[in-house]
């Protein structure tokens, strides 16, 4: 499977500069003309309008804890005890069952949390390019209206460095791949000491604990499996590590093979789990400091993963693509907790709601509570009438997601030209239409498209392929999908490739795992589609 940092999102994006450079000198009305069709609308048009926020507005606090699994939450039905804090939050909020993430992977969905756009039409779907100045950011939305805005995230996908920074008045991104633990003590430090002058905020807090290789404190490394005695203990629990594992087999440098156990599998999700329930420790402590600064009951509290975590559900685990368009990978936990003056206006403060939710309505739902226009253009559409009870009928009856995969490219042409090796040219284009009873998968690469159905509703894990026995179904939700693809994919803007920005993140990799970084330069990844699902025992 290919994601954002193959030598293929490379090749595409010079693709599209190579036509920008080959029409911009000698025909400028035709590279302007470009420029229309692969930006949805002129920059004037897209910058939202200054609108002064109201005294009785509310703070804005987004927390996106990168690869979070909604199913490992004690709120959404996990048995083991890994967030007793989040349960106590989710009890005085409003949980969404069914949110969907626009992205499995930390830049393009979060870059769609901040956007309301759908990763092609942000366009950082490649470590390669920078968010477009082109698009507005919640958090410039927000600073225009006299919103302070600060960020302090977990960095590397996350950084600075690819435009998340629009925006925001202060954005700290200064530890890489950084725990709750790095970006919380500054963020209340700028809370306690930001000469606001009873200004409004916004706070984006994002950080990588479930994120490999699961840094936590021994008591918490080990709290949930610990008397395992096993193969893993020789290994760090790493993406690189993920991407040897198929199935059953691990894959060593050396080239030997290593038959795992149901029992190794379980090891590294213990591990995850203690991750989450160090972060869930942290999470306490933020909230019980935002309460004593007497802050919780003026501000929109959001919690959510930004994408999910492969644990096996479809034959591997831990490996960047992070479970893609599956269940696993991109259903995620959405709480939001809405202050005591905006709590009139919804049907049930503390409720669940099954309708589906996008990452990408987060944008427009916020702006909609506090009477500011969104941004043009901006794909998701508020919850604000669903919380209160006046959605309609098919409010969200079918929404989409990309997993972790790139914006197509020509293909017959680039690969001639630019030859790669077979295991990069595999799933290059991966998209979803799901709704709460089917989900449809469509597969794109090289050797052609395939499609996976599933009937949600008896089988959420995905795993009884319908596509055939359901073809008329199957077809139905194709031309949907097909009209959503159209769409969005000619809302692309301009994208060029930035070949110190891809050094930029190669050296940050190269300090946090060069194991992961030697795999990419060198071809020797595995992306092809794993072996069928090995349940675990863990489930």
């Amino acid at each position: 499977m290919i994601i954002d940092t193959s030598d293929d999102t490379i090749l595409s994006m010079i693709y599209i500069k190579s036509i920008s450079i080959i029409l911009r000198p000698a025909f400028l009305l035709t590279g302007f003309i470009l420029t229309l069709i692969l930006s949805c609308h002129p920059t004037h048009e897209i910058k939202s309008q200054h609108c002064p926020v109201k005294t009785n507005a509310p703070n804005i606090i987004i927390i996106s804890m990168n690869s979070l699994r909604s199913d490992h939450l004690g709120c959404y039905g996990y048995d083991k005890s890994t967030s007793p804090n989040i349960d106590k939050f989710a009890r005085e909020s409003i949980l969404f069952r069914n949110a969907i993430a626009q992205s499995s992977h930390p830049l393009g969905s979060n870059a769609s949390i901040l956007t309301g756009l759908y990763p092609p039409s942000h366009g950082l779907t490649g470590l390669q390019v920078k968010l477009s100045n082109e698009r507005t950011t919640l958090a410039e939305a927000l600073n225009q209206s006299g919103y302070q805005t600060a960020a302090f995230t977990g960095g590397f996908h996350v950084s600075s460095i690819y435009g998340l920074d629009q925006g925001f008045e202060t954005y700290f991104d200064n530890v890489e791949h950084g725990r709750l633990a790095d970006v919380i003590p500054p963020a209340l430090e700028w809370l306690k000491s930001s000469d606001r002058n009873n200004k409004k905020f916004f706070l984006f807090l994002q950080a990588y604990d479930c994120h490999t290789p699961h840094q936590a404190p021994k008591e918490y490394d080990h709290m949930f499996d610990p008397d395992y005695k096993g193969v893993m203990d020789k290994f760090i629990l790493s993406n690189s590590l993920g991407n040897r594992i198929s199935g059953l087999s691990l894959k060593t440098d050396q080239g030997e093979i290593i038959q795992l156990s149901p029992d190794d599998i379980n090891h590294i999700i213990a591990h995850y789990d203690g991750a989450l329930a160090y972060a869930d420790k942290q999470l306490g402590i933020f909230l019980d400091k935002i309460k004593s600064m007497g802050l919780m009951d003026n501000s929109i509290i959001i919690l959510m993963g930004d994408h999910g975590e492969a644990h096996m559900d479809h034959g591997y685990i831990i490996r960047r693509q992070h479970g893609g368009i599956y269940e696993e990978g991109v259903k995620v936990p959405l709480i939001i907790r809405l202050p005591e003056n905006l709590k009139s206006q919804i049907a049930r403060p503390a409720s669940q709601i099954d309708t589906q939710a996008q990452l990408i309505d987060l944008m427009p739902t916020i702006l909609d509570y506090i009477d500011i226009p969104a941004p043009h253009p901006c794909q998701g559409q508020s919850l604000k009438p669903l919380l209160s009870g006046q959605a309609r009928p098919d409010f969200n009856e079918f929404i989409f997601s990309n997993g972790a995969t790139n914006i197509p490219r020509p293909f017959d042409k680039l690969i001639t030209i630019f030859p790669k090796p077979k295991s990069y040219l595999t799933e290059e284009w991966q998209v979803c239409i799901r709704s709460n009873e089917w989900k449809l998968l469509k597969f794109n690469n090289i050797n052609g498209t395939f499609y996976e159905l599933y009937h949600l509703e008896v089988d959420p894990r995905e795993i009884n392929n319908l596509a055939e026995k359901e073809m008329i179904l199957a077809n139905k939700l194709k031309e949907r999908l097909n009209k959503w693809e159209k769409t969005t994919l000619n809302t692309i803007p301009l994208i060029e490739y930035n070949a110190a920005l891809y050094n930029k993140i190669k050296e940050k990799w190269r300090v946090i795992d060069p194991r992961w970084l030697d795999d990419m330069d060198d071809g020797k990844d595995i992306f092809e589609k794993p072996n069928p699902s090995v349940p675990s025992n863990n489930k």
